[in-house]
């Protein structure tokens, strides 16, 4: 059973944030229907949405698996580029993130991104507003 897998441009369409970030830690946690990923991660610096000032991040990034319901094969939107199970401490990656600022619950990560990707992320992700002053 094959997952669909959404593309990098769908991913930044659902994000608000981008952020260069160094891995602190990452937990796995896994089930028969889902993998999920907790990290904490220090920002290095924002490629779009508002500026982040947290000296830590904390978030989860979580996908459904392939799998039968009865007789229904069930292939979940993966958003993510495939690199977010294979992370590990002081790798730096790009967090696509839903929420527009990190709340002290931590946030929702859409997919991880290597840095090979910034140029393209910058290019396709949310701009700023134009300012109001005239």
């Amino acid at each position: 059973m094959k997952s669909n897998i959404q593309s990098l441009e769908d991913a930044i369409g659902r994000s608000r944030l981008a952020v260069v970030v160094e891995i602190v830690a990452g937990k796995y946690e896994t089930s028969p229907k889902w993998r999920v990923l907790r990290l904490k991660a220090v920002p290095v610096r924002t490629l779009f949405g508002k500026p982040v000032t947290d000296s830590m991040l904390t978030c989860r990034y979580s996908e459904g698996r392939a799998h039968l319901r009865g007789e229904t094969r069930i292939s979940p939107l993966v958003t993510g580029s495939g690199i977010e199970f294979s992370i590990k401490p002081k790798d730096r990656v790009i967090l696509l993130i839903a929420d527009e600022v990190p709340g002290d619950s931590g946030c929702e990560v859409v997919r991880i991104e290597g840095l090979e990707t910034e140029d393209a992320i910058k290019k396709h992700g949310r701009k700023s507003p134009p300012s109001q002053a005239r």
